[in-house]
């Protein structure tokens, strides 16, 4: 008999902020921060009580993105953020 696979929930959250939105990246006290690049643009990656953030500012659409998991690790994480386009 074969054995059920379950399929688990992964948190992931993305968000899209235009041009004169707010956002906030939470670095205080955090394990890890990086200067990053996300495809050409520039951008932060943040380790902080289990969360991996990673934001990055797309200047040819003029808006933030971030993308951000308790579940994933950061090298997985990074690839869904180089995944992120902008159509």
């Amino acid at each position: 008999m074969r054995k059920k696979t379950q399929l688990a929930a992964v948190p992931l959250t993305v968000i899209l902020i235009v041009i004169g939105g707010i956002s906030n990246v939470d670095t205080e006290n955090a394990q890890s921060v990086t200067n990053i690049k996300v495809n050409e643009y520039d951008g932060i990656c943040v380790i902080k009580d289990g969360f991996v953030h990673v934001a990055w500012g797309d200047t040819d659409h003029l808006v933030f993105l971030s993308v951000m998991s308790n579940c994933l690790d950061e090298e997985k994480v990074l690839a869904l953020a180089e995944a992120t386009k902008i159509l």
